[in-house]
């Protein structure tokens, strides 16, 4: 469980670029631009690729294929991959927003400059550089591009299995690895009863690692057999046998340690600790329950196809992964058995959703972490919902002992002052503290549904800032913004979304917003919003005449700074899509 990276097959991976905010290139459009879709109805996906080469893409080297479509409540995602030159660009891939009453938001990269003069290195070098590896190639090299330091190089992206048989993803230039990422992600229904930890037994009991409560070999100790609970949940019956199964859930056994999962010819499962039939029924329990509990939210289309699940797998080692390639989890029982901590179990589910709710891949650092970030969250919310003892943990059993340190749920760490460029797990903290809060704040229900959904706007660049705003924009279309201030308020105190945020324009501005005319005094940028969409700003001087124009297209929000403006005192009016204005007076010196 302690490494748990994940790549989609074949699609674009993730630049090792590190930003909060890439660069917006010139003539490119805001990453979130909304426009009317006025001539198509129904999806025409021809159409649509058309329509975004045209606007989207800066330079005609470049070009889109849709390869995905994902229906979320709010609206259903069109995925494009980005190709330059004909070759898939690794990282990089656009998103269309399609609304019901036929409006689009884009969600669009930064796009590096053209190539002009490359070439590409001979295939032989790229087989050299995989034998001396001692690798196995899977399949022929293909040319593609990765981004590096905001340029495209070219590069060989191929499929491998290294040394342990493990599948993995690499990116060459033939004298080197430029990428290399393993492809699994980490971490006639009749009703049965089992025992199983609820959530695990530290939780339960309310204790710290140590004593009595050690894993001490998967032992079967008194005090951890105390703390089982029965429980009842549907199973698979077919001929007098009761299976560990459901449309979504197979136990199989598909890589070892092997141990084939446990049947029944009665409706009981009852194990004790040290058997190894109480991880295979404490999984099965708890990934039927929370996924159960996600399709009552409203998303019975995740995870999207039966996930089979070896709770005792990953070759025996302290870890857990998902691999979407062949939607197969896996679960450890290095040091203490993933499978006895539903921390671990909800988290890897989490990544079995995503492969469906999410844009495919993970193309920068922080959007990596940012998907461990949403597990840690809907670990914490699963067993906080079953038990609140130590909510300030992650993996409570698992970790935090002398196995591994775990994770925490708790962080006052500043979104502006933290680095990207180190591991996927480095600030997973961060998130999951806003997220804790706003659990803390609506319930479980309403925070959850917000995070799901917000899920399926994730990109291979997504920030976290941009995930924050992804949150209020969901309040809006389905709460009606009713937990605005709340869902602001956590992420303003680690500054993962700025002060003005929390301004709310509700109270004093109905339509239209301006901030920051204190600033654009001396220079700065002014900040427009209007939650209908902007529509055009124009700037006056004192004797009428007009030194500045702009329309928009149903944006949301605008900055204006005019650095060569002259001083002296000024006019600015904004209108709004819905018909509303608003005049300001300003001043530059």
């Amino acid at each position: 469980m302690k490494i748990r990276t994940f790549l989609c097959l074949l699609l674009p991976l993730g630049s090792l670029l590190a930003q909060k905010a890439l660069p917006h290139q010139a003539g490119f459009p805001a990453p979130e631009q909304q426009t009317k879709w006025q001539s198509l109805e129904v999806w025409n996906r021809e159409k649509a690729i058309a329509w975004a080469e045209q606007h989207l893409l800066p330079h005609p080297a470049y070009t889109l294929a849709a390869f995905g479509q994902r229906d979320a409540q709010t609206a259903t995602y069109y995925d494009f991959s980005i190709r330059h030159k004909g070759h898939p660009v690794y990282g990089l891939h656009a998103t269309a927003r399609y609304f019901p009453n036929g409006s689009v938001r884009w969600l669009a990269p930064f796009l590096p400059a053209p190539a002009e003069k490359y070439s590409f290195p001979p295939r032989q070098r790229v087989k050299k550089l995989i034998d001396q590896r001692g690798w196995q190639a899977r399949g022929n090299p293909q040319r593609a591009w990765f981004v590096q330091q905001e340029a495209l190089i070219p590069v060989y992206a191929l499929q491998i299995k290294d040394a342990r048989q493990a599948p993995r993803q690499v990116l060459t230039n033939g004298q080197e690895i430029l990428w290399l990422r393993d492809e699994r992600r980490f971490l006639g229904d009749s009703t049965v009863s089992g025992m199983v930890f609820y959530p695990d037994p530290l939780t339960s009991a309310n204790v710290n690692y140590g004593g009595n409560f050690v894993d001490a070999g998967d032992a079967d100790k008194p005090a951890l057999n105390n703390e089982r609970r029965s429980v009842t949940f549907k199973a698979d019956f077919l001929g007098g046998t009761f299976y560990l199964r459901n449309s979504k859930i197979r136990l199989v056994d598909f890589e070892a340690p092997f141990i084939t999962p446990v049947t029944s010819n009665t409706p009981q499962f009852n194990y004790t600790r040290g058997q190894d039939g109480f991880e295979d029924v404490n999984t099965f329990y708890h990934l039927s329950t929370f996924d159960a509990y996600i399709d009552s939210l409203g998303y019975p289309q995740l995870p999207g196809n039966q996930i089979t699940v070896d709770p005792h797998g990953a070759q025996g080692a302290d870890q857990s992964y998902f691999q979407p390639g062949n939607d197969r989890l896996a679960l450890g029982p290095g040091g203490v058995d993933d499978a006895e901590d539903a921390d671990v179990i909800v988290h890897e589910w989490l990544h079995a959703m995503a492969k469906y709710a999410a844009a495919p891949g993970n193309g920068t650092t922080e959007r990596a972490m940012l998907e461990e970030a949403l597990g840690d969250y809907f670990a914490l919310s699963y067993s906080r919902h079953l038990n609140g003892n130590q909510d300030d943990k992650i993996f409570n059993w698992d970790g935090h002992n002398e196995f591994w340190f775990g994770r925490s749920a708790v962080s006052t760490k500043n979104y502006q002052q933290v680095s990207f460029s180190g591991s996927i797990y480095d600030h997973t903290d961060l998130m999951v503290s806003c997220l804790r809060e706003i659990n803390s704040q609506l319930g479980r229900q309403k925070s959850d549904k917000l995070v799901v959904e917000s899920m399926f706007a994730l990109t291979t660049n997504t920030t976290f800032e941009d995930f924050a705003f992804e949150m209020l924009r969901n309040d809006s279309l389905l709460y009606g913004k009713r937990h605005r201030q709340a869902i602001a308020d956590a992420f303003i105190r680690r500054q993962v979304l700025p002060n003005w945020v929390g301004l709310s324009p509700l109270k004093t501005r109905p339509d239209i917003a301006i901030y920051n005319t204190l600033g654009w005094m001396h220079g700065e940028a002014l900040i427009l919003t209007s939650e209908t969409g902007l529509k055009a700003v124009r700037v006056y001087n004192l004797r009428g005449q007009r030194v500045y124009h702009r329309i928009f297209d149903r944006s949301e929000r605008a900055t204006l700074k005019m650095p060569d403006l002259k001083a002296g005192a000024y006019l600015l009016e904004v209108e709004s899509t819905r018909g509303g204005q608003k005049r300001e007076k300003l001043i530059r010196r």
